[in-house]
This record gives C-alpha cells, structure tokens and sequence, in this order.
C-alpha cells in the first residue's frame, strides 16, 4: 500500500502471485516460484559451505522450517482489494533475505564474539529462536486467510482482534523478530547481530506501512484498536 494520493484502489485479484524481477525480466506464478526456490536453494549452500557450526545449522533448521511454511500458506490467500506497492514488497524483501545471510555467514571482519557461545547463552538463544516460531505459528491462526507477505487488504477484510491480537497489532512482526534475535544470540558473532538489526529495520518500516493502510481501511474502529493495544510487547511497545 503505498501512501501516496495515486495509491488507488486496485481491482480484486483472483490470487496474489510469486513475482520476481531479475533487472529487466520480470517472472510471475510457477516460474518464479522455481526461481525463488534455486535461489534460497543456493543461499543454504552458501550458509553449508562456510562451514557452520552445529548450533547454527539447527537455527538454520528452523528457519527452513518457517521458509516453508511461508510458502505453503501464500497459496491460500483471499482475493485483494488493495495492496502495497510491488516495488516496495520487493525492496523490503531483498533486505530481509540479507538479513537473513548475515545472521548465518561468517563475514570477514564481523566475526568476533559480541557473546560468549556458553551453554546459557545457547540455550537462551534457542528458546527465544523456537519460542517465537512457535508464537508465530499460533498466531497465523487466528489472522488466517487474511495473511499475506506483502501489506495488503484483502476482499471483504475485516479487522482481526482475537487471541494474541487482542493485546498485540502486529504479533506475527513480533514472532518473527523474536527469530532474528534467537538466532543472533545463539550465534553470538557481530555479523549475526547485524542481521539481526536489519530485520528489525525491515520490519518496523513494514509496520510503520501496514499501519497506514489499517487506518485507511478501517478508520475509527483502527483508532480505537490502536489506543486499547501495543504494536509488538505488551506494556512496552
């Protein structure tokens, strides 16, 4: 959604599709599903062959896990009324996959310890990483067909404010970023913190869109749900 006063209301899609721009080539539907997948493909072998620790291939573990999951449910999208700006899906997109590389890719330079990998730290590490997918999996069931990867409001939206969105406007965000820290404590290098500051920048951007398109939408009834509820931790923020 984009907030500029051109950002008309687009006719409703049959389903949203993969889409990808290789400079002047744009892929859309199975085409760039195949690509999208050799691509993640080739950054996991990226992350293999530098040799990762144990740790760091269970995190990755979990994030394949997610990946997939990704996948799966875009395919089961309702129709949208409106939605984001593709060039600004793909921009944020982009950066979530570096994000994602520099929390595993021991980059030259960015390798010291901001946190010594003890067995406390590890720990930690691994139960803020699973905890919060496991958060984000219970939360998509409650926003159900309403999810989608970009900011978008679909067909017939309606404003969700069951279970974790009760408290929390954007509990998927919080799940997620929860992933970016797990994992970056569990690596305890600085590139993994990097990435993590990344994805947090990716995101709040994200929530900072979504929020303008909610209000659009849903007006005073979003007002109302912005006063009574935080955007990602109870009582904090």
């Amino acid at each position: 959604m984009t907030d500029t006063p051109n950002s008309a209301e687009r006719e409703p899609q049959q389903r949203p599709q993969a889409m990808i721009k290789l400079g002047g080539l744009v892929l859309k539907g199975p085409a760039a599903t195949v690509v999208i997948s050799v691509m993640s493909a080739l950054i996991f072998l990226a992350i293999f062959y530098s040799r990762p620790t144990v740790r760091m291939l269970a995190s990755a573990a979990i994030w394949i896990v997610m990946i997939v999951y990704w996948n799966i449910s875009a395919r089961n999208i309702r129709p949208v009324a409106r939605a984001e700006d593709p060039e600004s899906t793909r921009r944020r997109q982009l950066l979530l996959n570096l994000a994602i590389l520099m929390l595993f890719v021991p980059v030259p330079g960015l390798t010291w310890q901001f946190l010594a990998p003890s067995t406390t730290a590890i720990a930690t590490g691994f139960t803020v990483q699973g905890g919060s997918a496991l958060f984000y999996f219970w939360t998509k069931q409650y926003l159900g067909r309403f999810w989608s990867s970009a900011v978008a409001i679909m067909k017939d939206h309606q404003l969700v404010r069951s279970g974790p969105y009760r408290l929390i406007r954007h509990p998927l965000y919080t799940g997620m970023l929860g992933m970016f820290i797990g994992t970056a404590i569990v690596s305890g290098q600085y590139h993994a913190l990097i990435g993590a500051g990344l994805g947090v920048f990716a995101y709040w951007g994200k929530i900072r869109i979504e929020e303008r398109a909610l209000s659009e939408a849903f007006g005073v009834e979003y007002a109302d749900y912005k006063r009574h509820s935080w955007a990602l931790i109870p009582w904090l923020l």
